[in-house]
């Protein structure tokens, strides 16, 4: 997440896209600004939004679209998932402990 792409989706992009569309966020949550989804399906600019990304506490509106469709953020949850991970992750600490000067 950079400044660039908070809210690279917005409403000069909805407003561009295809009317009947359906907008998938898999990405971060704030790389979508929601309040314009939101705007864009009650205009029917947008058939359906579809996301693993929305809060419960923030996005309370989406989460009660009829057209919005959120699944839990758990890809990451795997069992090999974690594994490759865990494999990233000491991959990158033998990298790193071998350039600290002894």
């Amino acid at each position: 997440m950079t400044p660039e792409t908070r809210h690279l989706i917005g409403s000069a992009i909805l407003a561009r896209a295809r009317r009947g569309g359906v907008l998938v966020n898999m990405s971060r949550r704030e790389v979508v600004d929601h309040d314009a989804v939101r705007r864009s399906l009650d205009e029917g600019l947008l058939d359906g939004y579809g996301c693993d990304v929305l809060d419960p506490a923030l996005d309370v509106e989406l989460l009660q679209h009829p057209r919005v469709l959120s699944t839990p953020h758990i890809g990451g949850r795997a069992a090999d998932v974690q594994e490759e991970i865990a494999h990233a992750a000491l991959a990158a600490i033998v990298v790193w402990a071998a350039r600290v000067p002894r």
